[in-house]
């Protein structure tokens, strides 16, 4: 079961259910692997422009950190069954949340702005 608190998420590929963990050392792996940063990454996969191993990669590294032992072989060819565009927008959102950090959340109303005082 994924942890929220952690930025964990769940991907089901062939009846699987994999708890991906965004980690400092996923993210180095994801980067060494695929031989560019994150920003340039997630610019390709909003534009659709992206490939299997674009997918299968960072689904690899956050799962071995969500202690999955699956292979990374199997996962390719469960991302291509499960198709690239429906998985896609797990990962998009995982390295979103990795920039930008996860949506903070309040209960708080809006504050206004205080208005200059006159003297």
């Amino acid at each position: 079961m994924a942890n929220k608190a952690r930025g964990e998420t769940t991907v089901t590929l062939g009846g699987k259910q994999l708890v991906l963990r965004p980690t400092f050392e996923a993210v180095e792996q994801i980067q060494d692997r695929l031989g560019e940063r994150l920003v340039p990454l997630i610019s390709r996969l909003s534009r659709s422009d992206f490939g299997v191993r674009d997918i299968a990669v960072p689904i690899h590294e956050f799962a071995r950190a969500g202690g999955s032992e699956m292979e990374y072989q199997d996962i390719g060819e469960l991302v291509l069954a499960e198709g690239l565009k429906n998985v896609a927008p797990t990962i998009m959102t995982m390295i979103t949340d990795i920039l930008l950090g996860p949506e903070k959340k309040t209960d708080a109303p809006d504050e206004k702005p205080e208005t200059e005082k006159t003297a």
